[in-house]
């Protein structure tokens, strides 16, 4: 999905709408049938959606957070404009739940397994020799500041920062996230489940 981003400031930020967002995600191998699909086997939707369907979701989350830290107005507003029904803010906030990070997770693998394919890994996969790649990275990322009880950060007399850190592992033979987590940066790095285990891996 930040790969998706950045490609829509990259075009201008001024023209990112429906259809150019879409059409990087059908250049991912990720159509709005396939997003649908991929929301039901996550469980982010159970019925046809009414008002708020899974594919423009992800949408208006992802243009509003290039202008920044997007409300639940902000999305509900947009949604509005773009399919002429009104969302409240209240519906919104019942959408953005666990199932619908895991739905976000879902689709951000999708689009890294179609960035490598036909790389490297096709020939790791091909040889037999190793069951799981696994790709080990983190990253700080800066929320706003409303959010410093939560998060912590960095504070002084003059100024203060909220931060928070992003860690996970990447399987890239099979295109799927094995962990994921987003904490204080306070926490250390990578506290892994105890029963996680790297056995017939390589490990980046």
């Amino acid at each position: 999905i930040v790969y998706i981003l950045l490609q829509i400031k990259q075009i201008n930020m001024t023209t990112a709408n429906k259809k150019c967002f879409f059409e990087l995600l059908d250049n991912n191998l990720l159509t709005v049938d396939k997003l649908r699909e991929l929301a039901y086997e996550t469980g982010f939707m159970k019925r046809n959606a009414k008002k708020i369907d899974a594919p423009d979701l992800l949408m208006h989350i992802c243009i509003e957070s290039l202008k920044g830290s997007p409300s639940y107005n902000d999305i509900a507003a947009r949604i509005d404009l773009e399919r002429a029904n009104t969302v409240s803010k209240q519906a919104i906030c019942k959408r953005i739940n666990e199932r619908c990070v895991i739905f976000f997770q879902a689709v951000l693998s999708r689009i890294i397994k179609s960035k490598i394919a036909g790389s490297g890994s096709a020939l790791i996969n091909a040889s037999g020799k190793f069951k799981r790649v696994l790709i080990q990275d983190s990253t700080i990322i800066k929320l706003p500041l409303r959010l410093f009880n939560v998060f912590s950060g960095v504070s002084n007399l003059q100024s203060a920062s909220c931060n928070a850190r992003i860690q996970c592992v990447y399987e890239l033979l099979s295109g799927q996230f094995l962990f994921f987590q987003l904490t204080r940066t306070i926490k250390m790095m990578f506290l892994l489940p105890q029963n996680w285990k790297y056995k017939k891996a390589i490990l980046y």
